[in-house]
């Protein structure tokens, strides 16, 4: 069997080696010509005639004729002669030798089941394919990638509206996204995605949307949303939207049945009909056609332009954020042989944005011109030139103006400048001053240039929007993008914190920011963001060998205090980072920096505070969008102060910003656990065991723990005796049973204690390096009375030290433990419970939080283990925050 696949890719391989067949995806029109084949319909045999029209237009009939059976004879040759099935003036390609991914979507469909479509549906139909010379099959092949996109995009619609009703939102948005993205003008698909984050509380998730969609056509088409769409994003700001648009009912234009709600389609020609017109006859013809195609696609822009709005004039053309207009400088030196600088200054720095990408930058020519137009109230020029720049910018529609002045002082020029936002006159950054001779202004003007661009860069880059005022700036683009470069590289790093990876890729950022400081040394940022990045990928040496460095520079207020939280950091003094974090906090306030109190609270067991910080947090701005563990830390601490149906909400707001993330759907089904919903946490396992997901039974075991431990025994009895069946059919690639941690915990949970403690006992034979199971096998034990194991294992526990405790504690484990010493503590802790020894439990409890045991309550508050200890004074201290 060949495997074509053409959706969102091509390829074409040889199913059974899984080889790529290059002598035909090499050729461009034998590919073509297979696609046709496949994809043509009415589905089955082609007429040759047809074919020599699509593939051969400007050839003699006889030539025409040549070309296809040479073309064919290659097809049957490298694909088998059974490939492509000739009859007489027809051809057709056999599905029993060629199986196409197209077809089987169109199939699929058909019998409705939109969801095995969607899976097929990689994309459009060979996206970027082209084959010279053959205008009528580049027409049908954009008609059928038209076709099959509009199809996608229907189903993904209707699939997410019955997601919707079945209450599965993170799905349902998933979809719409999936609809937005193949088809990113269509209106009604985004209203519907607008309207369910709106829903969901993802308030600044939907608008988000809207401002993309909104951007998009502007760029794309210079047409704007509906009024109807506008209206309901206007409902959303102000919170009505629930009443007010119910989510699943069709778009706004679509229930008023309104054409107008979609881009027009463009007519298809039925398949095969150029076969009407002697293609070798009619060249004249062909081209006068495409010049009428041509003259349609600009009447189609008219019509465009007037279903989605009027035409703006310039006085009503709205505001781009991300449109530069650069003015002049002004000249006070009181020299006006000294005036061409501040033109010179602006230009420069136009073209340096012009060459760079960062933003639209509005031509100066544009400016030169129309400055004289201007008028501006007031007498001084301090004010009426600043005015009358902003007045340009919002006629040209800039939503950021760089201004700025040049001062005289001897033989020597100051310039100054600032970068203001054109809609409220806020200064949203000041351009540090650039000292220059009046012999040689080039090179001050250059330099201006320089930092002005680093500046801006700063602040178009979200991640950054939060501290730049108070922490150095660039000053140079190339400094910034090496820094960028390193944030890429963090951020990317902290969505697998913990891992090898990740900290393989904090080592590749510390190195760029490193750079980014080597290139301009009075830009201190980066070193400061290259100790987290040492930090985060286990290099104390490193962190700290920079931290002594910084320490003997001169460093800002900002900087010095991001300093005092990483010595602290390292001193692993909870106290010491909550009152570092905290002078960070009131530096920069309603900023992402408050994250860094959020979690020093939290670490210092005060989860009350740390939700309260966390609430305060937009979690949409700057870095904090790609900070996964933001939705994590919210939901934990919601769990911890017992607002389990609010944390239940964040993990689900989680999981729509990061989709798949593991963690927050185990935190999911701790919050369904606490609120003693057992069907759903059935519903969300069930058919993950059943499809052989090994993790999805670690999951399920801890949501047993939860159960239990907020009292829902009957219900965690129940899950019990339903998924120990399923777990342990689990099986590895290689056949191995798989999942046998989970099937020993659940069957001590079921009562088959010695069973359970034959498993135990097996794995940690096997896996020696894995302290765990050691444990577990010991504990099970203590509960039948068999104290000699426990003891052993106790004198075994207190021999580790430094590397060996390293090799016992897999580092995934570390994530969730904070530290070896951390787990170390609690291992024993669980043994001395058992064995009847609580005060020295609790002790050595209080030691592993000293030593990084992270979250302790999150830990202790349901491990079955502690159930000795729940009425003495000590443990309940643990329990107990700070707040």
């Amino acid at each position: 069997m060949i495997d074509l696949r053409v959706l969102g890719t091509l390829d074409l391989r040889d199913s059974e080696n899984g080889r790529p067949i290059l002598a035909i995806l090499a050729q461009p029109k034998r590919m073509a010509l297979l696609i046709y084949l496949a994809l043509a319909t009415p589905r089955g045999s082609h007429r040759r005639e047809t074919l020599l029209l699509m593939f051969w237009p400007d050839s003699t009939e006889d030539r025409a004729r040549n070309s296809l059976n040479q073309a064919v004879f290659n097809l049957r040759r490298v694909l088998g002669e059974a490939a492509v099935v000739g009859t007489g003036e027809e051809l057709r390609l056999s599905d029993e030798v060629v199986r196409c991914d197209a077809v089987e979507f169109d199939r699929v469909l058909t019998a409705s089941d939109a969801e095995g479509a969607l899976r097929l549906y990689g994309g459009d139909l060979v996206p970027g394919f082209h084959v010279d010379d053959c205008i009528e099959f580049e027409r049908w092949l954009d008609d059928k990638r038209q076709q099959l996109r509009a199809k996608a995009v229907a189903a993904a619609i209707g699939l997410a509206q019955k997601e919707e009703r079945s209450e599965h939102s993170v799905a349902a948005v998933e979809l719409l996204r999936r609809a937005a993205l193949w088809a990113p003008y269509d209106e009604p698909a985004v209203t519907r995605l607008v309207a369910l984050l709106a829903r969901l509380g993802d308030r600044p998730g939907a608008l988000r949307e809207y401002d993309r969609f909104r951007s998009l056509l502007q760029a794309d088409l210079a047409i704007t949303p509906s009024a109807e769409l506008d209206a309901l994003v206007a409902e959303i700001r102000r919170g009505e939207v629930a009443a007010a648009y119910p989510v699943g009912a069709p778009g706004r234009r679509e229930a008023a049945g309104a054409d107008a709600s979609r881009l027009p389609d463009i007519p298809s020609r039925p398949e095969g009909s150029a076969a009407r017109i002697p293609a070798w006859r009619s060249g004249m013809r062909l081209r006068a056609a495409a010049a009428a195609v041509l003259l349609a696609i600009g009447a189609g822009a008219v019509v465009l332009a007037r279903q989605y709005g009027k035409a703006r004039g310039p006085a009503a053309t709205p505001l781009d954020t991300r449109r530069v207009l650069v003015a002049a400088f002004e000249n006070r030196t009181g020299d006006r042989a000294l005036d061409p600088l501040g033109y010179m200054a602006a230009d420069w720095i136009t073209q340096g944005l012009a060459r760079t990408g960062l933003a639209r930058v509005v031509p100066f020519s544009t400016v030169v011109q129309e400055t004289p137009h201007l008028t501006a109230e007031g007498s001084a020029p301090e004010v009426a030139i600043p005015t009358a720049n902003r007045q340009l910018a919002r006629r040209i529609g800039a939503g950021i103006l760089i201004t700025g002045a040049y001062y005289r002082g001897g033989d020597s020029l100051a310039f100054q400048g600032q970068i203001v936002d054109v809609a409220t006159g806020e200064v949203l950054r000041a351009i540090e001053g650039i000292r220059g001779s009046t012999a040689q202004p080039a090179a001050a003007v250059e330099q201006l240039q320089r930092r002005t661009l680093g500046t801006l860069a700063t602040l178009f880059d979200q991640r950054l929007t939060s501290w730049p005022d108070v922490a150095s700036q660039p000053s140079s683009l190339e400094a910034y993008q090496l820094f960028s470069d390193g944030m890429d590289l963090f951020l990317k790093a902290n969505r697998d914190f913990g891992t090898s990876e990740s900290r393989r890729l904090y080592g590749e950022a510390a190195a760029s920011f490193v750079a980014a400081a080597q290139t301009d040394s009075a830009f201190a940022t980066p070193l400061l963001w290259a100790v987290y990045a040492y930090m985060n990928a286990r290099d104390s040496a490193a962190a700290d060998s920079l931290i002594r460095s910084l320490e003997r520079q001169p460093l800002s207020t900002w900087n010095r205090a991001v300093l005092n939280h990483q010595l602290a950091l390292l001193s692993r003094n909870a106290e010491a980072q909550y009152g570092a974090a905290r002078e960070l906090a009131e530096l920069s306030p309603d900023s992402e920096w408050l994250l860094k109190l959020g979690v020093a609270a939290f670490d210092s067991n005060r989860p009350g505070i740390a939700l309260d910080v966390f609430m305060r947090i937009n979690p949409d701005r700057g870095w904090i969008k790609e900070f996964p563990s933001y939705w994590r830390l919210r939901s934990e601490l919601q769990h911890i102060t017992g607002n389990y149906s609010a944390g239940l909400k964040d993990t689900r707001r989680g999981q729509l910003a990061n989709p798949g993330d593991t963690w927050l759907r185990t935190l999911e089904l701790w919050a369904l656990a606490a609120l003693g919903r057992d069907n759903e946490i059935l519903e969300l396992l069930a058919p993950r065991l059943a499809a052989g997901d090994a993790f999805a039974a670690w999951q399920l075991t801890t949501a047993v723990e939860e159960l239990r431990g907020h009292g829902h025994r009957r219900a965690s009895r129940r899950i019990v005796q339903w998924s120990l069946p399923l777990v342990e059919l689990l099986r590895d690639p290689d056949g191995r049973p798989s999942a046998r941690r989970e099937r020993a915990y659940l069957l001590n949970e079921a009562g088959r204690t010695s069973e359970a403690r034959v498993l135990y006992r097996a794995l940690a034979a096997e896996r020696p390096e894995e302290g765990e199971y050691r444990v577990r096998s010991a504990l099970l034990a203590a509960r039948e009375g068999d104290q000699r194991e426990a003891v052993e294992t106790l004198n075994w526990l207190g021999t580790l030290r430094g590397a060996d405790l390293g090799r016992v504690v897999p580092r995934s484990e570390l994530r969730y433990w904070g530290s070896a010493e951390g787990w170390h503590a609690v291992m024993q802790a669980r043994l001395l419970a058992q064995t009847g020894n609580p005060e020295r439990a609790v002790e050595t409890l209080r030691v592993g939080v000293s030593r990084g045991l992270k979250h302790t309550y999150l830990h202790l508050h349901d491990d079955p283990e502690f159930d000795p200890l729940r009425r003495h004074a000590g443990f309940q201290q643990l329990l107990r925050s700070k707040d």
